[in-house]
């Protein structure tokens, strides 16, 4: 019985963490390849880094976002 309580908490606790998890991957993929564009720039116009550059921001303020949702859930269950 106690193994499976904390087989439980295990698996929630994964379970809150994988999306935190997933979005911080998504936004450092989303840097390197910015990083990537900004060293081959020369093949690339200013158009498409502007949309590189947008589309990695869109990644960080979704992130961000997220982490807010999650602060205020928090938040809201403790009080």
């Amino acid at each position: 019985m106690r193994i499976s309580i904390l087989t439980l908490v295990d698996t929630a606790l994964i379970a809150v963490l994988l999306p935190i998890i997933v979005f911080s991957a998504i936004v450092a993929i989303s840097a390197v390849e910015l990083l990537k564009a900004s060293l081959v720039s020369d093949t690339l116009t200013g158009e498409q880094i502007g949309w590189k550059i947008a589309i990695h921001l869109t990644f960080v303020f979704s992130g961000l976002l997220f982490a807010a949702s999650d602060w205020i859930s928090d938040n809201r269950k403790n009080a």
